[in-house]
């Protein structure tokens, strides 16, 4: 019984090893790298031409010379009776501190912020009226430098009706000119704008 067992197990290890040999193992390989990915290049931009903003474009303006104003030089004036004219006037000053260094828009800003504050100040209408003549702006100079006149009696008043006098004049209206010019020069004889233009008039 014992033999019986002991060959059967033989014959059936003997099957599996025949078995096993009739299929050899294919050998074993290492799965390989997957396939790379196709990257989309990345597109060529071209320079694209940059456009000014409306921003950055600059404002030219037509002005004249700043000699040609009787541009009022830093002296001593009487202190102005109220805290809001003296503000005002100060904001005068710089916006014709403005008008001197090239900054007609910031000058002309700063000199209608000033009447804004204070609708009184002979000084602020000089200064506006100073900038607009400068400008060229002769039609807007002229009520100007009159609201100036209404407020103003002193050497600044001069300059007012000087700036007025110029205005008529480039408006063709030399009797209105000649007529500042006078005036101006009974005020300040010394106000040498005013005898240059009178000599242009005559």
């Amino acid at each position: 019984m014992r033999k019986l067992l002991t060959i059967t197990l033989l014959a059936f290890l003997a099957a599996t090893f025949i078995g096993a040999s009739c299929h050899p193992k294919r050998p074993f390989k290492k799965p390989g790298p997957p396939p790379p990915k196709e990257t989309q290049k990345p597109e060529k931009l071209e320079p694209q031409e940059e456009r000014p903003t409306p921003a950055d474009s600059a404002i030219e303006e037509e002005v004249i010379e700043p000699d040609e104003l009787p541009l009022e030089e830093e002296s001593e004036q009487p202190r102005p009776s109220s805290p809001t004219l003296a503000a005002a006037e100060n904001m005068a000053k710089e916006s014709l501190r403005l008008l001197r260094g090239g900054e007609v828009i910031s000058a002309a800003l700063t000199a209608e912020r000033a009447i804004g504050l204070e609708p009184q100040c002979g000084y602020c209408y000089y200064a506006l009226a100073s900038i607009r003549a400068a400008q060229k702006m002769w039609n807007d100079a002229i009520p100007l430098a009159t609201s100036a006149l209404q407020y103003l009696s002193d050497e600044r008043a001069a300059k007012a009706a000087y700036i007025r006098a110029l205005a008529y004049y480039h408006t063709g209206d030399l009797d209105r000119a000649e007529a500042d010019c006078k005036y101006a020069l009974t005020i300040d004889p010394t106000l040498e704008p005013a005898k240059n233009l009178l000599e242009m008039i005559y």
